[in-house]
């Protein structure tokens, strides 16, 4: 049996973004492994798949001048710092490289956050494709960088700020590419990377790419954009190697199915049954110690809007979070939801702005009141692009107060009656692989 080898960033909502893509594979007949972290372990082998533990390169990000004294010192006083440092590097070269000869893949999909092992996995000529599971993280003619909540406009001013946005962002990124570079006597992992291209004959300029959001992106290499084009900018213009793709979303929740959830189910099924009222799920995907004072202290202006209203159901996935919010007839908590399930079942949903979940409302075409929770990530670029395109409305977690949190759940609920599009959309999940696409060969691979 030939093998499909993912090789994701180890976070779970990267592994769930694929997992469609990888049912798609293991249904024609292909082997699926994924690599990542042993405590992975569990949540890729309940979903049918293949797990090899490995360790990823390390990437060091310096972000006080105590810390940069510190690893400057520690480079210019012990000599076989440098040396250490790029043993441990080149272990994870190694390691990848072993990982490929274990299971001798016909087709590697590489998370996008994970550049740099395709230069590690150059040697091979192998084919790998890229996986995206943000939306497109390059720079594109008058749009803003992902991580902005400017809404772009047709006039030259506007296409001036966003040209200004990503040349702050790159500069950012440079300055801090600068600061690692000299606390490691410009010796990093950067410094060892340039050293491996020249091994193999090729510039790193060649390879890599800095216009790009979050991460080092490639140049010109096959890319699946694991979502939907719909939920783009109109005027963004794709990339001949890009290609979006948006497979329906599956993922065992069985064990999500308690009998606390259950219960909560039968409540919604008998409101439904006796008079109007709507469902508002609520979720904020895994939240960073900083996180939980601004959460909690919106989740009680949330609870002061719901109560306001008989006719709606609030239901709060919960998580590793406490909410110190008394349950009623209205209010459910409920440690972890099965999320895909629970979609089914609802109006509206109050999201972070993570890109799983998004996909996740418009496949059932669920509209969305986004509150991003982490401005240096993707979600506020999310938030934007779900208002713009009329799948659902954004706010400020800080700063709306019960009754701006009732007037947008007014509005995503009338959008829910009124809007055709978020029923249209299902369909776009539909999508299948085309066996005569120049551009993706995965279909043609003989198992």
């Amino acid at each position: 049996m030939k093998t499909v080898l993912f090789i994701i960033l180890p976070y779970p909502s990267h592994y769930n973004a694929c997992f469609g893509l990888a049912q798609k594979a293991q249904d024609r007949g292909f082997k699926v492994v994924f690599t990542g972290y042993p405590h992975l372990k569990d949540h890729i082998e309940k979903q049918g798949y293949t797990f090899h533990a490995m360790e990823y390169t390390s990437e060091y990000n310096i972000q006080t001048i105590k810390g940069f004294i510190a690893f400057f010192l520690r480079s210019l006083l012990e000599k076989k710092e440098i040396r250490n440092r790029y043993r441990v590097w080149y272990r994870s070269v190694i390691e990848i490289r072993s990982v490929h000869e274990q299971y001798r893949p016909v087709q590697i999909f590489l998370d996008a956050h994970l550049s740099h092992y395709y230069l590690y996995l150059l040697k091979y000529r192998q084919s790998i494709t890229i996986l995206s599971t943000k939306l497109s993280t390059k720079r594109s003619p008058g749009l803003p960088p992902l991580n902005s909540f400017y809404v772009p406009k047709d006039t030259y001013l506007s296409k001036l700020y966003c040209e200004a946005l990503w040349i702050k962002y790159i500069v950012k990124i440079r300055l801090r590419r600068l600061k690692n570079s000299l606390a490691f006597l410009g010796k990093d992992e950067h410094h060892f990377q340039q050293r491996l291209c020249k091994k193999h004959g090729v510039q790193w300029n060649s390879i890599f790419e800095q216009q790009n959001t979050f991460f080092i992106g490639l140049k010109e290499t096959p890319t699946l954009i694991l979502g939907s084009e719909k939920l783009e900018f109109p005027t963004r213009k794709i990339r001949p190697y890009e290609k979006y793709f948006q497979l329906p979303i599956h993922r065992n929740e069985e064990k999500y199915f308690t009998q606390d959830y259950m219960r909560v189910l039968e409540r919604i099924q008998y409101l439904k049954n006796t008079r109007a009222f709507s469902t508002i799920y609520c979720a904020w995907g895994t939240l960073n110690n900083g996180d939980t004072k601004v959460v909690s202290s919106f989740m009680n202006r949330l609870v002061d809007t719901i109560i306001t209203r008989e006719d709606l159901i609030l239901v709060v996935s919960t998580g590793s979070m406490n909410i110190d919010i008394e349950e009623n007839d209205q209010i459910f908590l409920l440690d972890r939801v099965p999320q895909l399930n629970m979609l089914n079942h609802s109006d509206m949903m109050i999201t972070h702005g993570g890109h799983n979940s998004i996909k996740e409302c418009l496949q059932v075409g669920v509209p969305m009141l986004v509150y991003p929770l982490n401005v240096k990530v993707d979600q506020p670029g999310n938030a934007v692009r779900v208002y713009v395109n009329g799948y659902g409305i954004y706010g400020q977690m800080n700063k709306d107060t019960p009754e701006m949190i009732l007037n947008k759940i007014n509005g995503v609920l009338l959008m829910k009656k009124n809007l055709k599009h978020l029923e249209e959309l299902k369909e776009i999940t539909q999508h299948i692989f085309h066996p005569n696409s120049p551009f993706y060969e995965f279909d043609k691979l003989e198992v």
